[in-house]
């Protein structure tokens, strides 16, 4: 049977160096760079990250308070005191946050390199079983 994963380790490397970059040209989730993983396997591509970036890049919607703590570096580089981090936590639980968006739309791409991946399967198994 065919080894996929040099090609799958190409495809991998493509994409976290085209989400590294994306999230290095924002000063802000530059820092969180580090916390996004991309990993393709043969049933296809996956992005995985914590969640302080994926509300960085959707938002919160309204509804619940970030857990205590989570926001205190944040808080530090913004010369907001500690003892605020309750006010500021009720806020974003009533009114929500904005997304940064920094991540790029990758459904296009993620969409093709599945296909690709499904592709090479396909033509691995009718070369074995002959079916050419």
């Amino acid at each position: 049977m065919k080894d996929f994963n040099p090609e799958l380790k190409k495809l991998n490397k493509i994409f976290s160096d085209a989400i590294t970059l994306a999230m290095s040209n924002d000063e802000v989730m530059n820092r969180h760079k580090e916390e996004i993983k991309t990993i393709f396997s043969d049933n296809g591509f996956k992005i995985f990250g914590t969640p302080a970036v994926y509300f960085g890049n959707y938002g919160r919607r309204p509804g619940r308070m970030p857990p205590k703590g989570k926001l205190l570096d944040w808080m530090s580089r913004h010369g907001i005191k500690e003892e605020k981090e309750l006010l500021i936590r009720v806020k974003i639980g009533r009114d929500g946050t904005e997304g940064r968006h920094f991540l790029p739309d990758f459904k296009k791409e993620i969409d093709a390199a599945n296909k690709m991946i499904l592709d090479s399967i396909y033509k691995t198994i009718k070369t074995t079983l002959n079916l050419t």
